[in-house]
């Protein structure tokens, strides 16, 4: 017969049992654990905290962008795309460029190789506010310190010539490929033993400024003949473009104006049917007289001294004293037409238009006012006054 166990043996033997289930179940769950660590640790590395950056383009400065993978070319794309408004060249839409390539490359970290040039005594400028103390060759060594290297300075350069590439118009950027000896650097990339030939960004936008800097301030000095004509050349392209090429001023088209009307005046006094000998000198009543004031009506070129009546009555006609009519002193109170003088004399509203004018303009304009005044008068002395 099999002995019967006591009740401290049962829970013995139920106590052991139990606990070599569990430390079973332990090491199994321990080892399951270890190997998804392994596999964990095989497969992805954990995430890490992203560098802090104020725009797109921020961040580490000394790593390179991956412009292969699908972010790279979306940020190359959105950091080249042209300006809405294109470059034209001029003198008056090159602060607006400026500005424009100041926003894009803080955006997408062009800044880099724009800001920072060193020039002399240790200091440094920056290409877009401070040009005009930063000289070619200073430019040149600024670029040759990174076109050598696969670094991120280099990568804003190429993005920087592609984006003023796009932002100009095309005569400008035709312009631009005339000076591109001007902003390309010959590097011997690292690694390598062979002189390359890279355009870079920064020179190119420096260029750029220094194109239409130079033609409008004229500081286009010391070339040879050949040069010199090249640059005739660009600036009469440029200037053609504009629609500038023999434009006249406006002082010269005024003067134009001016002498046109003097003239078509004149022909029309020598094209006038001539008075014959029997009519000189009879009355306008008669037919006679013409504009000139001689004998009875002599008293016309006279002007009234102070203190003596300004009008007066002559053959049952009514005049009076109009100082704006050059040697004729008195007209008709009210002419043929039945305009009253004092509120109708043309020759006074010619001066005082041309007066007028004369407002707010430039000694040169105020030279071709007053010539074209002079003229007025003068036809006004010529034409033939209602008696």
């Amino acid at each position: 017969m099999t002995a019967q166990l006591s009740s401290e043996q049962i829970r013995t033997l139920i106590t052991e049992t139990v606990t070599a289930a569990l430390q079973a179940q332990l090491q199994a769950t321990a080892q399951a654990q270890a190997q998804q660590g392994q596999q964990q640790q095989q497969g992805q590395q954990p995430a890490t905290a992203p560098t802090f950056s104020m725009a797109p383009g921020g961040g580490d400065q000394t790593k390179a962008w991956d412009f292969a993978s699908d972010k790279g070319m979306k940020f190359y794309s959105q950091a080249t795309k042209a300006s809405d408004i294109k470059y034209d060249g001029s003198s008056e839409k090159l602060h607006q460029f400026l500005n424009f390539i100041k926003v894009r490359a803080s955006t997408f970290g062009m800044m880099i190789v724009l800001d920072k040039v060193a020039v002399d005594n240790n200091k440094t400028r920056s290409v877009i506010t401070e040009y005009g103390s930063i000289s070619h060759e200073q430019m040149k060594t600024h670029a040759e310190t990174y076109q050598a290297e696969d670094n991120r300075k280099r990568q804003a350069s190429g993005m920087l010539v592609t984006l003023i590439s796009n932002s100009v118009l095309p005569d400008v950027f035709d312009e631009l490929m005339q000076r591109e000896d001007k902003y390309t650097v010959k590097v011997t990339p690292t690694g390598t033993t062979n002189a390359v030939a890279r355009e870079d960004g920064a020179m190119m936008l420096y260029q750029l400024i220094a194109m239409e800097e130079q033609y409008e301030d004229g500081t286009v000095t010391g070339l040879e003949h050949p040069e010199l004509n090249g640059l005739a050349a660009e600036k009469y392209k440029v200037i053609s473009s504009k629609k500038e090429w023999k434009k006249k001023s406006k002082q010269e088209l005024e003067f134009i104006a001016m002498k046109a009307e003097l003239e078509q005046h004149k022909k029309k006094q020598l094209t006038q049917q001539p008075i014959s000998d029997a009519r000189k000198g009879q009355s306008r009543e008669g037919r006679q007289g013409g504009p000139i004031n001689t004998g009875e009506w002599a008293w016309k070129s006279i002007a009234p001294k102070e203190g003596e009546a300004t009008e007066k009555k002559f053959k049952g006609k009514k005049y009076i004293y109009c100082p704006h009519h050059g040697e004729t002193k008195w007209v008709l109170k009210v002419n043929r037409q039945g305009l009253v003088h004092a509120t109708s004399c043309k020759a006074r509203k010619e001066k005082e238009t041309a007066a007028a004018s004369l407002t707010a303009t430039t000694d040169t304009d105020q030279q071709y006012a007053d010539a074209l005044s002079s003229v007025i008068e003068d036809e006004n002395i010529n034409k033939p006054v209602q008696q």
